[in-house]
């Protein structure tokens, strides 16, 4: 996807965005969410991290997240630690306040991968739900020829020229914003959602314009739903390899 396509779809995502959540409604059900305070004082990132591994298989994981103290070792120097994990009465709450995010974005912001995410940084700072920023630009290693290495001026249009995305953006999408701002309003009214394809279509749309591009994987890994099954196999791997079995025959 090239800049300008990127930058043109990130300009009706948010639009899109911002005239979902002006719905009537749509304020009333994002109360509903009801963050607990463990909850507002973790990124999602460390939510999804500390509910990866269930209760009956061995203390939960650590949160990741470090926290500066200044003047907290014995000679009064900074030291930097993890902030301490939720109890297991915290894990409960926040667990069922991640199913209730996800059924918002999901039913609220047409499902886009970051969705939960984005709800629950929106809850955190108090503020509208934003788009994330976009994944990084792939950057290219320039090693073609007797370049070596290194371009002349002269030759930066010609590389640019090989190495640029592809245009992957088709035709207008304002049908789609619209139809799909409507199945919102409809559900947050009660009323039966119409043309759910094209909420289906908002959501690759809303994908694309943060994980730039329409292929590959979510640009923050958490937001992918495999995210707490992988995680929680690393950690099972890394729990047996500092608890080994002991050996039946020994």
């Amino acid at each position: 996807m090239t800049r300008e396509e990127l930058e043109t779809l990130r300009r009706e995502a948010a639009a899109f965005l911002t005239a979902v959540q002006n719905l009537d409604g749509f304020s009333q059900r994002r109360a509903d969410l009801r963050p607990p305070g463990v909850g507002l004082s973790l990124p999602w990132w460390s939510i999804k991290r500390v509910l990866s591994l269930p209760s009956d298989e061995g203390p939960p994981p650590g949160t990741g997240v470090l926290i500066w103290e200044p003047g907290a070792d014995e000679e009064g120097g900074p030291v930097t630690r993890q902030r301490a994990r939720p109890s297991f009465d915290e894990l409960e709450e926040l667990e069922a306040y991640v199913k209730r995010v996800q059924s918002f974005a999901k039913d609220y912001l047409a499902g886009p991968e970051w969705g939960a995410r984005a709800v629950h940084e929106a809850l955190r700072s108090n503020t509208e739900v934003r788009l994330p920023r976009p994944a990084a630009e792939a950057h290219v290693r320039v090693s073609e020829g007797h370049s070596a290495g290194w371009v002349r001026p002269s030759e930066l249009p010609s590389l640019a020229r090989r190495h640029a995305p592809r245009p992957e953006l088709r035709g207008n999408r304002d049908s789609t914003w619209k139809a799909a701002v409507a199945c919102i309003d409809a559900r947050l009214q009660c009323r039966p959602a119409m043309r759910r394809d094209a909420l289906q279509r908002a959501r690759t749309y809303l994908n694309a314009a943060v994980n730039r591009g329409f292929s590959g994987d979510p640009v923050e890994p958490s937001d992918d739903p495999r995210y707490e099954a992988r995680a929680r196999a690393r950690i099972e791997r890394n729990l047996k390899q500092r608890n080994p079995a002991e050996d039946p025959e020994t």
